[in-house]
């Protein structure tokens, strides 16, 4: 009797989740007339525009979940809409495109969200617990943009007053909403960056999340094939790589504002390769430290001498360096340090790291298993607290399940095409993992 009630609860419940989303899908799905994209009501000074094309998610989530999917009663469960859900006051209409920005104005930062209204009283009522929001909306669209706690009133002004512009602003009738992609990304950069104009487009299938985009190289970037060490392999089968190209300028500032307190004066980081195996979570100096278990080559515009640097380090940080067995000791961890190369230093884990050199134009890359940075270790109570948190615990299930992930930016003249591919498990459909994982969060 209770294998058949279980079977007659699964069913009840499949069958209020069929009936609700197609209501929804109804509703939202009828008017097929080409729309213009709202990210054509934003100003072309915006520096990161993320297009979401909601319908297109929506149906693809629709069309895995009902007859692809091969789900638990639970699990179908998460999906029920929530009629009293904090999205559900928002007063806007979540089934439609939406627009999420990024921008930076004189060293204040902003994120923003374009979104079509569906109760502008609604929209205009619903209360914010961060004070740094802005808020604004017509009949038709609704701008939320979240400023930094400390910042400025004079940045609050200016993205006040870039709020009204967009919600006020007229779309371009000829540019209609991207359809290469379920989620489409512009950024604009600056001359002064490695690359700029990156349009990047992504979509999902079944299994898989593909990537496909191409940006502008800068005219004076550096973009021969050159000479340089690489690891032959990592210390430990579960690991993330990460090589990058230059750096942006931003980073490099906050980067160099970090070191110097440190008393080194370090040139340039031109590139480097990490292999990231997880983090330790220990108490340094009366306080928590994040330390990365990690191998990394760092490589410099100029010449570098690592013992020299290390020798010249400010009187706080000295005595976590030896410098005659080339270790430096924080916390729990130990660090190896040698010169790769006249332009090359590491610093990692592994106590003889193998190098080779390859002859090559430098590349973004990101590949390996993404679930290594969930790999958390340490003595600290803070460090077991976090490993025991259920936001931890329900990304490492979902990183786990990825088999494959790749993604790289290779440079041909004067284009960088990028390109990338995230597996799951073949019992798996990305769209609907993505939601369960999402709607976790959410409850």
């Amino acid at each position: 009797m209770q294998k058949y009630n279980r079977i007659l609860s699964f069913i009840i419940v499949l069958i209020l989740l069929t009936g609700l989303w197609i209501i929804i899908a109804f509703v939202s799905f009828s008017n097929t007339d080409k729309k213009s994209s709202n990210k054509n009501i934003l100003p072309d000074e915006i520096d990161l525009v993320i297009e979401l094309n909601t319908k297109e998610l929506i149906e693809t989530f629709l069309i895995d979940l009902l007859f692809k999917a091969d789900i638990s009663e639970e699990s179908t469960k998460l999906f029920l809409p929530e009629e009293d859900s904090e999205l559900a006051k928002l007063g806007a209409d979540l089934t439609t495109e939406i627009v999420v920005f990024y921008d930076n104005w004189k060293n204040s930062s902003a994120k923003g969200v374009v979104l079509n209204i569906s109760n502008e009283a609604e929209f205009t009522r619903y209360q914010f617990d961060d004070e740094n929001t802005i808020k604004v909306s017509n009949s038709k669209y609704g701008v939320l943009i979240f400023l930094d706690d400390n910042a400025p009133k004079e940045a609050i002004n200016y993205y006040s007053q870039l709020g009204e512009r967009i919600i006020n602003n007229e779309k371009k009738s000829e540019s209609v909403i991207n359809k290469k992609g379920l989620i489409n990304l512009h950024y604009k950069g600056d001359k002064i960056e490695y690359f700029n104009d990156l349009k990047l487009d992504l979509n999902m299938k079944n299994q898989s999340i593909s990537i496909n985009g191409k940006g502008e190289i800068n005219d004076k970037s550096d973009t021969r094939t050159i000479k340089f060490n690489i690891f032959e392999k990592p210390s430990k089968e579960k690991h993330l790589e990460i090589q990058i190209s230059k750096i942006p300028e931003d980073a490099m500032n906050y980067l160099s504002s970090f070191i110097k307190k440190m008393g080194i004066e370090m040139p340039k980081i031109t590139s480097q390769q990490m292999y990231i195996y997880g983090f330790s979570i220990d108490d340094f100096n009366r306080s928590t430290a994040f330390l990365p278990n990690f191998d990394w080559i760092l490589r410099f515009d100029t010449l570098v001498e690592i013992d020299s640097v290390f020798s010249n380090l400010n009187s706080d940080y000295r005595s976590l360096v030896d410098l005659n067995n080339k270790t430096i000791k924080v916390g729990s961890m130990e660090y190896h340090y040698s010169q790769v190369s006249g332009h090359e230093i590491y610093i990692g884990v592994s106590k003889k790291p193998k190098f080779k050199i390859i002859e090559e134009k430098s590349s973004y890359i990101m590949r390996g298993s993404p679930a290594a940075i969930l790999e958390i270790g340490g003595n600290s109570f803070f460090g077991g607290f976090i490993m025991m948190m259920p936001q931890v615990e329900i990304s490492k299930q979902f990183f786990n399940d990825v088999t494959y992930f790749d993604i790289r930016a290779n440079q041909d003249k004067g284009t960088m095409n990028i390109e990338g591919e995230i597996k799951l498990k073949d019992d798996q459909l990305v769209t609907v993992e993505l939601a369960r994982y999402m709607m976790m969060f959410l409850r």
